[in-house]
């Protein structure tokens, strides 16, 4: 998954990433898939990756909707 963001890999607190850095994280994940969607075919060596990137957009589309909470 060349194409993918990066995903980080929080070791304390103090690395854990901020609200900023998850609300890019979402946007690259939804403009790369914006981006394979205009192409109208999702080709096998492709669906892998769509599912991937579709499992980390909902993890941190929950992490930033804990963060708010958290306030």
């Amino acid at each position: 998954m060349a194409n993918c963001p990066s995903r980080n890999q929080p070791t304390n607190s103090s690395d854990e990433p901020k609200e900023k850095d998850v609300r890019a994280e979402v946007a690259k994940i939804e403009r790369l898939l914006a981006e394979w969607a205009r192409g109208r075919k999702l080709y096998g060596h492709m669906y892998d990756d769509v599912l991937k990137l579709k499992y980390l957009h909902q993890r941190y589309t929950n992490y930033l909707k804990w963060l708010l909470w958290q306030g």
